[in-house]
């Protein structure tokens, strides 16, 4: 199993093979074979210990195989940090900051006459978060077969249960706290093999954890017939990100930072077809009801300037509230941490159905 390192890795020895220590625990002491057990042998141990842990780790997060048809990898993975993002890409680091980001690790592979194959492994400090990335954009091909792969809870989810999405030569994949993206242009069938090779190594080494809990929160159906529209549910933190999917402000007005949870999901009613207009629902999870509040009443500020009720007067948190604007009505109702906003109301009764039913699924959370 390639553990991601170079053939001088402190954990190989002089012919490329894994090293082992093999220790003893005799009296409290640790024997190495030399008949030498003192004191500070205790902590070399669980130095070892810690150290072997690590290495199994790794191995466990890089997967990436050496050759994928006759495209063989290059040796050294290029380390992409916060700070460097930008100078990697240029603007579409945005998307991957607005999460909470790890780190970038690429893999080249090369071949004769052939085009690069590129292999971008996006680590994140959670499932969640990688999750949320592949959840900007569920079009394309679902492969490696969802019923190996797909959990469960996945059936709870108001989603669509693919993990890897493959269109054009890049394929998508979620797994674990990992997001990946494998690009091979121009596609062939020869290049689009190789591509999946690499993508069924990664997927192999990770744990396939369920997708964040917080996407439950939107509901599958409102009455009157609104349905949501499983491939357009996103998962977010913060704002930008947010205006990829449904554009509400240049500005922060909702507060958000990567502290907060967040789901959208777009709503079409059942026999109207794409033709019909369509509602946007937001909800958000906010660290404390105070963080919420001040959310809202700077969303009510910039979004709501001529309504005379603002959250933090005469509003009461728990109560819809709905103001008419230009594209029919827009609202919010709050519970504790947690905040529901609604766009592209097409009446008042529909508003406050949507508003009341979100209000119900977040009591269910407390």
């Amino acid at each position: 199993m390639w553990c991601g390192c170079k053939r001088t890795c402190p954990n190989r020895n002089a012919k490329g093979n894994q090293r082992r220590t093999v220790v003893s625990l005799v009296g409290g002491s640790v024997n190495k074979g030399n008949g030498a057990n003192t004191g500070s042998n205790i902590r070399t141990f669980f130095l070892i210990m810690v150290f072997v842990s690590m290495a199994a780790s790794q191995d466990k997060l890089v997967q990436l195989p050496e050759s994928a048809g006759v495209w063989t990898r290059t040796e050294a993975l290029k380390r992409v940090t916060e700070k460097t993002i930008f100078e990697y890409m240029d603007g579409a680091g945005e998307l991957y900051i607005g999460y909470r980001f790890d780190r970038l690790d690429v893999a080249t592979y090369q071949a004769p006459e052939k085009e690069d194959i590129s292999a971008e492994l996006y680590w994140m400090e959670s499932s969640d978060d990688a999750f949320g990335l592949l959840s900007l954009d569920w079009s394309g091909e679902s492969v490696f077969s969802p019923v190996n792969l797909r959990l469960d809870s996945n059936a709870l989810m108001p989603i669509p249960p693919h993990r890897c999405l493959y269109a054009a030569g890049l394929l998508r994949l979620w797994s674990g706290r990992l997001y990946a993206r494998i690009l091979a242009f121009p596609e062939t069938p020869e290049s689009r093999e190789a591509v999946m090779q690499i993508g069924r190594a990664l997927m192999a080494g990770q744990e396939h954890l369920p997708p964040p809990r917080f996407i439950s929160v939107l509901p599958p159906r409102i009455s009157d017939g609104w349905l949501l529209e499983s491939n357009q549910v996103s998962f977010l933190r913060t704002h930008l990100v947010l205006n990829s999917v449904y554009f509400l402000s240049f500005s922060n007005i909702l507060n958000l930072d990567l502290s907060c949870a967040a789901a959208t999901g777009r709503y079409r009613q059942e026999s109207g077809g794409l033709q019909s207009g369509a509602i946007q629902v937001i909800a958000v999870e906010y660290p404390d009801s105070k963080k919420a509040l001040l959310g809202l009443a700077k969303f009510h500020k910039a979004y709501f300037p001529e309504a005379p009720t603002e959250p933090k007067s005469k509003w009461i948190p728990g109560t819809p509230l709905l103001v008419r604007t230009e594209t029919g009505f827009s609202g919010y109702v709050m519970l504790g941490r947690y905040a529901a906003l609604g766009f592209d109301l097409p009446d008042e009764k529909t508003g406050e159905s949507v508003l009341h039913e979100m209000l119900d699924r977040f009591k269910n959370l407390q």
